[in-house]
């Protein structure tokens, strides 16, 4: 049984579009393609975002080294090794969507 369908001025409004199953029923969808790419989107936002702090936190260390607190040179150090870690892990989860979306 096919659900009761929108009009298409409700799913204009919406940004969505009606694509036929068949001659009776219609069906929302968001294809897996257009997921995979807001997805890779919004991962290389927050890489970016990474990298960016990742930078100004080395370029604080190099140049304020001499002038700061022991502890607070550490802790600098400890959050490069952790951004660092972290946005390879967010690289290597990019190219395994990219790889992904080859395959659709």
């Amino acid at each position: 049984m096919c659900p009761r369908p929108l009009s298409s001025t409700t799913l204009a409004g919406l940004g969505l579009r009606l694509v036929p199953e068949d001659q009776k029923c219609y069906s929302l969808y968001v294809s897996r393609l257009d997921k995979a790419k807001e997805q890779i989107a919004y991962l290389k936002f927050w890489l970016g975002v990474m990298v960016v702090t990742d930078i100004s936190l080395v370029g604080w260390l190099v140049s304020s080294v001499a002038g700061a607190a022991a502890q607070t040179v550490l802790a600098a150090v400890a959050a490069v090794v952790v951004i660092t870690a972290s946005s390879i892990a967010v690289h290597r989860r990019i190219e395994r969507l990219i790889d992904a979306v080859e395959e659709l």
